[in-house]
């Protein structure tokens, strides 16, 4: 049995080191029972969440190609975030998971398949 994307985030595609942590990025989940939603998530996370500083600054690049698919600002302490996209494919703000060893962020997104 497969726990679904929906759940865990997708498989993490990248790992990047930082001053002290370390940051990953998910591959963009849109995974359905049949095809693909209109809409889905793609999730980033930072750990060991003891090493986080007070803010993260991070510009996305979700396939690694460097060419920036957002900016995300967060505060780790109030456990908010901001995000600043040039393209309508990403929605609202971002949702913050604070995990055992680690944070996630959230960021909705519309398919781009589907558009």
């Amino acid at each position: 049995m497969k726990v679904t994307p929906w759940v865990t985030g997708g498989e993490i595609v990248r790992t990047e080191p930082r001053n002290g942590f370390s940051y990953f990025v998910h591959k963009p989940v849109f995974e359905n029972f049949i095809g693909q939603a209109n809409e889905g998530f793609v999730q980033i996370g930072w750990k060991p969440l003891a090493s986080l500083p007070a803010i993260i600054s991070e510009n996305v690049s979700l396939d690694g190609n460097g060419v920036v698919d957002f900016h995300l600002d967060v505060d780790t302490q109030k456990m908010s975030a901001h995000i600043a996209a040039s393209s309508p494919l990403f929605l609202g703000t971002p949702e913050i998971i604070r995990l055992s060893d680690s944070l996630l962020a959230r960021i909705r997104m519309r398919n781009p398949e589907r558009q």
